[in-house]
């Protein structure tokens, strides 16, 4: 499902909902923003070990609970829709409720509930598919440096399941200033990066190696660092601008589910 349309800055984000249902079985619903914030003013979520493990942070209180407003109100979109995943377009909350949706969608994706930002939708997709494959939570990101001379690559975005991090902090939302982000760090291993397009014609997967956990204050709050052997897809024709990162090598098994849609 997607709640609001997909935000208008986004790059090649449409998507086929007919290639959806043929190649996945899988059907798409679209929910209105007003359908949202009726929800949010409900004021109400239910406590799990992820809010209760959110509370404890040493962050401002009322914004926390505010964002966990946020939380209760997509987890009952997601249970009247019966959706498996879920993108939002995200920044339309910061000028109606005051706050983001990271913390919302760093719960849902620890829930297993696939979580995604911005209304984009082939990002989305991208995350079911990598998630069935795999069986990996997964970190919705940006790619936003790359050193070529050094074979390093540098994803960040303010929202990441918890299931993924040895340790996370609470910040604000790096574009806005306001509401809630998770700032997490992660221990060193092997990964994939992931994407396919919104009616599932192209995909890449591409195995690296998470070294780091650097901060910058002019990068969204998760970032983590990856040594690359190959950088010619993200500078030539990369899909989309938002990539999925899971844990584990994982490039033949995505390529074999892709060959399993062509058969």
């Amino acid at each position: 499902g997607c709640i609001g349309a997909s935000s208008d800055w986004l790059i090649a984000s449409k998507f086929s909902p007919e290639a959806l249902e043929k190649k996945l079985g899988l059907g798409f619903v679209r929910i209105g923003m007003d359908e949202l914030l009726a929800e949010i003013e409900k004021k109400d979520y239910p406590e799990n070990e992820y809010t209760r493990l959110f509370k404890t942070k040493s962050f401002d209180p009322q914004e926390v609970e505010k964002a966990l407003y946020v939380y209760g109100a997509i987890k009952r979109l997601c249970g009247k829709y019966q959706l498996c995943g879920v993108s939002v377009r995200c920044f339309d909350l910061l000028d109606t409720v005051y706050t983001t949706g990271c913390l919302a969608l760093a719960i849902l994706n620890s829930e297993g509930i696939y979580g995604g930002c911005e209304g984009d939708m082939p990002a989305l997709i991208s995350m079911a598919v990598l998630g069935a494959v795999t069986g990996e939570p997964m970190f919705l990101c940006n790619p936003s440096r790359f050193d070529t001379k050094n074979g390093t690559a540098l994803f960040a975005h303010c929202t990441i399941p918890v299931t993924m991090l040895k340790d996370f902090s609470l910040n604000t939302h790096f574009e806005s200033g306001i509401g809630v982000a998770v700032q997490g760090s992660f221990e060193e291993s092997d990964c994939t990066i992931f994407k396919c397009e919104g009616d599932l014609s192209r995909f890449h997967a591409q195995e690296g190696h998470i070294i780091d956990t650097p901060f910058s204050d002019m990068l969204c709050r998760t970032q983590i660092k990856v040594q690359l052997d190959d950088f010619s897809y993200f500078l030539t024709k990369p899909i989309n601008n938002h990539h999925i990162i899971c844990r584990g090598r994982h490039a033949e098994e995505a390529e074999a589910f892709f060959r399993l849609l062509e058969s």
